[in-house]
């Protein structure tokens, strides 16, 4: 309890979290008017009500996975798609990954626009829009997207949930990148420019090792999209 009672007193900038809005920060310095065109994909672990606030407030767009079932001024977010009508569906590839085989999933699609309730009780809210895709099996996936991105239509759902989905494809890449076959992570050099050179070199390494790896899985049609 008492160490639980310490990260809550600590300010958001010292702790792990603050990573999200750190990269964002670092980001939106770098890329300059060229940021309006950028939006942000995160899994569940960026699901924090200060990076959402800072992502609403400058402006930045995001599509990340909730994993708090966040207060509405009715009800909560997990309970909202039971009071929405199904929009459409969308078909769903889901990547090989140790044991489980790929697989194609139809995923059914409701949305709309939320405002999501400060957690400690500020009257603060946070507009954006929920995008709700599960399996129609209870057990089934289930994703609860947060976004910045105006969605009006089933197709302008489909088009967030696909940039969710290509989530994964860029998580193989990394790990392809990093310690797979180009096992960027390993290199030791004398000089910076020679690292920063051999990491461009490898990143391409990385593109193939990975091409090749989905093609034994999803053929010739993966190998186009890689």
């Amino acid at each position: 309890m008492e160490k639980k009672h310490q990260r809550k007193k600590r300010p958001y900038e010292e702790k792990e979290s603050y990573k999200w809005q750190k990269a964002s920060e670092q980001m939106a310095s770098r890329l300059g008017d060229t940021q309006s065109r950028v939006i942000s994909v995160c899994d569940r672990e960026a699901d924090i009500w200060q990076y959402l606030d800072y992502k609403v407030r400058q402006g930045q767009r995001f599509v990340i996975r909730a994993a708090h079932d966040r207060c509405l001024e009715e009800g909560s977010l997990f309970d909202l798609p039971t009071t929405l009508s199904q929009a459409g569906s969308h078909t769903l590839s889901v990547l090989q990954k140790g044991g489980r085989a790929a697989r194609q999933v139809k995923m059914f699609i409701s949305y709309s626009p939320v405002e999501l309730k400060h957690p400690y009780g500020s009257e603060k809210r946070l507009p954006m829009t929920y995008i709700c895709c599960r399996e129609e099996a209870e057990s089934g996936a289930c994703w609860h997207l947060l976004t910045s991105e105006k969605v009006e239509s089933a197709a302008d759902a489909r088009v967030i949930v696909s940039y969710y989905e290509r989530r994964w494809l860029i998580e193989e890449y990394h790990k392809a990148w990093k310690s797979g076959g180009a096992r960027v992570e390993q290199l030791r050099m004398q000089t910076r420019d020679n690292l920063e050179r051999m990491i461009v070199v490898l990143s391409f390494v990385a593109v193939r090792v990975l091409a090749l790896r989905q093609g034994r899985v999803g053929g010739r049609k993966t190998k186009r999209v890689v």
